[in-house]
């Protein structure tokens, strides 16, 4: 029985005890559940026991019997466990929506062997089935367990009671087991059904616990970035990814080739290329054995040339649906769109001669396919400023292409050609993000300095005995002056800038029960100290205002000496607490936010979400990805603003961020994680388009695949 406390141990992102409540039922119920498809397995194994007469075929329903009651007791014991693992690791891949083994990248092919694209044709058929049984029960349970989150809207990657968690609990338990994967995959894909009916009774008791509870079920978010999918379609292992639409119809005289899993891997295995007579005779002896000889069957040579032109529709047809996907991606406007399907022809007898562009990420004709699809993500409408001009340039770059007597045999060169001329950027655009990178490279190398500077500050007894305004000054802005001296400083001096000097003086001068001892001492280092820190804080630019603010203070600690005793303990400061140590905070100077268009960190009170979510204690649901080339929205002064990830500082504490026109925006990492929080910043995609169209084309391929085990192994689904 899975407890309490071993729920709150195995998952970290615990939030209310509703949450809590439900993950220890929730796990608890692995033991039962999986009682029943031991025996329901145990049943339909022995059935078919009685019915097979093909030896091969017995000897492996005899071994998965004896496997059953071996590992029965463990599987039953061992189940809540893995669930309770399983629930724990779901947040650290809840961006990708789906069981990963189940889910094929376009990309991912090309290196997976015949066995393992097959187990994925399994496991997403089995992941299928239980999504189907538990659709309603499952999207309604979302909205109450993102309710116990503190979500202010279901996101329902966040709910680690998914179906893929249960399957993917279940197959780490039996693989414990030394299961051979041939059984272990029989075992999943056999108890499918009724793994489903078990989820779905589970989610409706728990959506009952949790309305007990006082829990009230949030809704889903009306606006979606362009691409995203609805919450009932991102459950789904079928469903297509993000922004890979519904083909286009096929016209009578285009291929029929029906895409399946094995048929993509094979043709980005490069199987398919110039298959000779010698190739097809080694096919023919691994399909009939050493029985072929040194004969060379009648037919063979017709064979080859079926085979290569088997694998030449195999390459048509994923073109087509490659562009079918890209030109119906609603996140490209419409005249880009079309630009795209202009390319279709050009593209498909690309794939006659070259294939491998497919497979390849740095082919000329994928590179142009991605420089197309990203730069057009930078304007929201065909009104947007600067559009006309893109579409201009763009038309420019892909008119040589669409030509009836482009020489495609070349393959890479007309693409290279067309890549150069949509790509190249202005000077005066390269040199402002040059300087911007330049900037907030200083910035983060800066910060970093000062920050390993402000805690040995924090560790030193005088700062340490020091009044809170003087040791947050130094841990913070004077951290800085330090770290720029040391950064810039070749004098090669002990004290460069007489930094530590200024420190020493002061903290003495700070005291006022060592001053006062010596007035005339102060009266003498005043001038001099303020001079010196002026010319410091200029050296980082830091605010007139604040330093101002600074001064007064330290004028009113200077005042102390002079004032009589009684007066002295009326305003003496209080002793900083031992606990609140100061930290030096991220400086960019105005002359590094101008050439980087830097934003202010968002101040705490303006996050719209619960403190729950943004509590340092406790660890918030995943974030989306951001990785360099992404696109985002961020409202500016009330306005939506199209902008990219272009570059991020080598620690990643600071991000650069370009728009359509190439003017710079920046922020902290501190600042974009807010922005997301509050909804002020909005992640338009994550994955390009191309890769997009490309991982619908292997989706497209699975479903196929799995249409082909319903149509051969129907007699398989346990019933």
């Amino acid at each position: 029985m899975a407890t309490e406390a071993q729920v709150s141990a195995a998952d970290k992102a615990v939030y209310s005890v509703p949450y809590r409540d439900a993950l220890a039922q929730a796990a608890a119920s692995g033991k039962p559940i999986m009682g029943k498809v031991v025996h329901r397995l145990l049943a339909f194994s022995e059935a078919q026991q009685l019915k097979l007469s093909d030896l091969q075929a017995r000897e492996h329903v005899d071994a998965s019997v004896k496997l059953l009651r071996q590992h029965r007791q463990v599987l039953c014991e061992q189940f809540p466990g893995a669930l309770l693992s399983a629930f724990a690791k779901s947040f650290q891949t809840a961006s990708a929506g789906t069981l990963v083994s189940a889910k094929v990248h376009f990309d991912q092919l090309e290196l997976m062997a015949l066995d393992q694209v097959q187990e994925s044709i399994v496991l997403a058929r089995t992941q299928q089935v239980i999504v189907l049984a538990v659709d309603a029960s499952l999207v309604e349970l979302s909205t109450y367990i993102c309710a116990a989150l503190g979500l202010a809207s279901v996101r329902p990657e966040c709910n680690p009671l998914r179906p893929e968690i249960f399957l993917q609990a279940m197959q780490d338990v039996i693989a414990a087991c030394g299961v051979p994967s041939a059984i272990r995959l029989d075992w999943l894909q056999h108890s499918a059904e009724l793994l489903g009916h078990e989820l779905s009774v589970l989610y409706k008791s728990l959506i009952q616990q949790l309305r007990a509870d006082g829990v009230l079920a949030v809704g889903f978010a009306v606006a979606r970035s362009p691409g995203e999918q609805s919450p009932v379609s991102a459950a789904l292992p079928e469903a297509a990814v993000q922004g890979a639409p519904t083909p286009r119809k096929r016209g009578a005289l285009q291929s029929q080739v029906v895409l399946t899993l094995d048929k993509l891997n094979q043709l980005l295995a490069g199987d398919f290329e110039e298959t000779s007579v010698p190739q097809v005779q080694d096919l023919l002896r691994n399909s009939f054995g050493d029985s072929l000889g040194d004969t060379q069957p009648l037919g063979v040579p017709q064979l080859a040339l079926q085979h290569s032109r088997h694998g030449h529709d195999i390459g048509q047809e994923v073109v087509r649906l490659m562009v079918d996907n890209i030109v119906n991606d609603d996140r490209l406007l419409g005249p880009v769109q079309q630009i795209v399907r202009t390319l279709e022809p050009t593209l498909l007898r690309l794939a006659a001669v070259d294939p491998r562009f497919l497979s390849d990420r740095q082919h000329p004709a994928r590179l142009l396919l991605e420089k197309i699809t990203q730069l057009s993500q930078g304007y929201q409408s065909v009104t947007a400023p600067g559009f006309n001009s893109f579409n201009t340039a763009l038309h420019k770059s892909v008119a040589p292409l669409v030509e009836p007597g482009v020489d495609i045999d070349s393959a890479a060169a007309p693409f290279d050609r067309a890549l150069d001329v949509l790509q190249t950027p202005s000077k005066e655009e390269v040199q402002q993000r040059q300087r911007a990178m330049e900037a907030l490279q200083t910035a983060e190398q800066r910060n970093l300095l000062a920050q390993k500077i402000a805690q040995e500050l924090a560790a030193h007894p005088e700062v340490q005995k020091a009044v809170p305004v003087v040791a947050e000054f130094l841990c913070g802005p004077w951290a800085q002056v330090a770290a720029h001296v040391q950064l810039t400083d070749k004098s090669g001096a002990s004290d460069p800038g007489k930094v530590q000097t200024t420190v020493d003086a002061l903290l003495w001068s700070a005291q006022p029960e060592l001053t006062r001892k010596n007035v005339g001492k102060l009266t003498r280092l005043v001038p001099k100290l303020l001079t010196k820190l002026r010319e410091g804080l200029a050296l980082i630019q830091y605010p007139q205002e604040q330093t101002e603010a600074f001064f007064e203070s330290l004028f009113g600690l200077h005042q102390q000496a002079l004032k009589p005793l009684a007066a002295r303990l009326l305003v003496a400061p209080a002793q900083q607490a031992a606990d609140s140590e100061p930290v030096a905070e991220s400086w960019v100077a105005p002359m590094e936010a101008a050439a980087t268009g830097f934003m202010q960190d968002l101040p705490n009170a303006s996050a719209k979400v619960d403190a729950a979510q943004v509590s340092q204690e406790t660890p918030h649901p995943p974030e989306q990805a951001m990785p360099i080339g992404a696109w985002a929205e961020l409202l500016l002064n009330g306005q939506w603003v199209r902008t990219q990830l272009t570059w991020a500082t080598p620690h990643g504490s600071m991000f650069l961020f370009t728009d359509a026109s190439g003017g710079c925006q920046s922020m902290t990492k501190r600042s974009r994680d807010k922005r997301l929080l509050d909804g002020s910043m909005r992640v338009v995609q994550t994955q390009t388009v191309v890769d997009d169209a490309l991982d619908a084309v292997a989706q497209t391929a699975m479903r196929n695949s799995i249409d082909a085990i319903l149509k051969t192994n129907t007699d398989n689904i346990l019933i």
